[in-house]
């Protein structure tokens, strides 16, 4: 059960294209959505702290029963790592 403090929606970037992608709360795994906005603003404008999307990537991803799901569990710092856009990948050399 998804802890009671997260809002119904959040938005981050997909872990391996970085496209914008909506989480709801409670269900597993999360929607594209097409916008050029970065999600920060998204949740930023939606009243979403850095700590709640970050636990609502963890719970759509791994169940909403860890102990992650959870946005107590995060520091600002925390979950700026967690939502920050993957790494594009390095061409061999």
């Amino acid at each position: 059960m998804p802890a009671a403090n997260l809002p119904e929606r959040s938005y981050a970037y997909h872990p391996t294209t970085g496209a914008t992608i909506m989480v709801k709360r409670g269900e597993k795994g999360f929607y594209a959505v097409t916008t050029d906005v970065k999600p920060e603003l998204l949740n930023k404008v939606r009243g979403v702290t850095p700590q709640q999307a970050a636990a609502m990537l963890t719970g759509s991803l791994f169940g909403w029963d860890v102990r992650l799901a959870d946005p107590d569990q995060f520091t600002e710092a925390d979950a700026v790592i967690m939502l920050a856009p993957p790494m594009p990948a390095r061409a061999a050399s």
